[in-house]
């Protein structure tokens, strides 16, 4: 289980631009959304996202 601040912290990320650039990085070395959900959710499991959710973020992030 997480705690709280970890959680606190995260949902801060959505909105000041640290998720869009946690995706960026990720981007880089990824080619197909498939290995950007992957690398994504091993290394930021705190944000639980679904497929459907990061690629509408993505989508919202970078058109």
């Amino acid at each position: 289980m997480r705690n709280l601040e970890e959680l606190i912290t995260a949902n801060e990320n959505r909105f000041n631009g640290t998720l869009e650039n946690q995706i960026k990085d990720i981007q880089k070395n990824a080619e197909t959304f498939e290995a950007v959900f992957k690398i994504f959710n091993q290394k930021y499991p705190v944000y639980g996202f679904g497929d459907l959710q990061l690629k509408r973020l993505m989508n919202q992030f970078f058109g």
